[in-house]
């Protein structure tokens, strides 16, 4: 499940499972989680999986609770792939991919 909004590479994504945000050179601005239980996680990582990347950093929620992590446009070269952990409800992530299009977005909805 994932809704998507982007133009001209700046861009959000609510996603609710793993996902690659973006392949590539990345600007992350901020993070949103949302979990159902406390002690709900993220894991947030410059590559484009778990295994290759490499962890920018695990973030800890409370339930019923919106955390918000702010990175004012951390530069990822290799991409941005989420982790989604247990008790995570949803993950707002917003963005800038450095480029006119994303190849991870399918459709925009509007």
């Amino acid at each position: 499940n994932m809704l998507t909004r982007e133009i001209h590479g700046h861009g959000w994504q609510y996603i609710t499972a793993d996902r690659i945000i973006n392949e590539g050179e990345t600007l992350l601005f901020q993070i949103l989680i949302n979990a159902s239980a406390d002690g709900g996680d993220i894991s947030v990582y410059e590559g484009l999986d778990a295994q290759s990347g490499r962890l920018v950093g695990t973030f800890v929620s409370l339930q019923n609770h919106m955390s918000s992590i702010n990175f004012h446009g951390i530069f990822l070269d290799r991409g941005l792939f989420i982790d989604v952990g247990t008790s995570i409800t949803g993950v707002l992530v917003i963005y800038d991919t450095l480029k006119d299009e994303n190849p991870n977005i399918e459709e925009v909805n509007g």
